[in-house]
C-alpha cells in the first residue's frame, strides 16, 4: 500500500522542514570582544556638549560616560527588569544550566518567531537583564507595538528540547510596551 515514493516524498519533506527549521533558529551575528576596551563608547556628540557647559557641570568623568551609556541603551532597549527564583527552586537547579530571555512580537499579524533573545550560562539570581535592539535575531526584523517576554531555564542548554526544561516564566502583565523597565520574571517549576 505505501511504496517507495511515498516515504520518499515524507522523507524529503520532513528534511526540508527539519532544514528551515535548523536554519531559522540561528544566530548567525558574530561580533568580536575586545578585551583592551569592553565598554561601550560613549556618544561623543554629547560628551562634546556637555564638556561646552563648562567644567561645573561634569563632577568626573565616570558620571558623564554613564550618563551618556545609559542615554544610549535606552533609545535601543526592548525591554528591561530582574529574573529571579521561585524558592520551590532553591537547590532544584544550578549555574551549568542556560539561561534564555525570549522576546516575540505580539499580535495576530505578528510571526511567532522570536524576535530577539539573550542567553546566559552561569547565572547568579536575581539578574539584571536589558534586551535591545542589538539581540534582535533576524537582520531587518522590525519591534512591533506589542512584545511578549518569556524566561526559560535549561538544563540542556538547548531551547527546542522541552524535557530538560528547569524553569519556565514570562512576565505577569504580558504584553509589553518596547522599551519598558520592571520587566520582573520570576521563574517558577516546570512540573516534570
Amino acid at each position: 500500500m505505501f511504496g517507495k515514493k511515498f516515504f520518499g516524498s515524507r522523507l524529503l519533506f520532513i528534511g526540508f522542514i527539519s532544514l528551515l527549521v535548523g536554519v531559522g533558529c540561528q544566530n548567525y551575528r558574530f561580533e568580536p570582544y575586545d578585551e583592551s576596551n569592553p565598554m561601550p563608547t560613549p556618544n561623543m556628540e554629547s560628551v562634546r556638549s556637555k564638556v561646552a557647559e563648562g567644567s561645573s557641570s561634569i563632577q568626573n568623568f565616570s558620571d558623564l560616560y554613564t550618563d551618556t551609556v545609559q542615554a544610549g541603551a535606552k533609545e535601543g532597549a526592548i525591554a528591561s527588569g530582574m529574573i529571579s527564583l521561585d524558592p520551590l527552586l532553591l537547590g532544584k537547579v544550578d549555574s551549568s544550566y542556560t539561561l534564555y530571555i525570549i522576546a516575540r512580537n505580539f499580535g495576530k499579524d505578528q510571526p511567532p518567531v522570536p524576535l530577539a533573545v539573550q542567553k546566559f550560562k552561569g547565572v547568579q539570581f536575581p539578574l539584571h537583564y536589558q534586551l535591545t535592539q542589538r539581540d534582535i535575531m533576524i537582520q531587518d526584523m522590525e519591534v512591533g507595538d506589542l512584545v511578549w517576554v518569556d524566561v526559560l531555564y535549561d538544563k540542556d542548554g538547548d531551547p527546542m528540547t522541552k524535557d530538560d526544561l528547569g524553569a519556565i516564566g514570562s512576565f505577569a502583565k504580558n504584553p509589553i510596551k518596547p522599551g519598558s523597565g520592571d520587566v520582573d520574571i520570576v521563574l517558577k517549576p516546570t512540573g516534570g
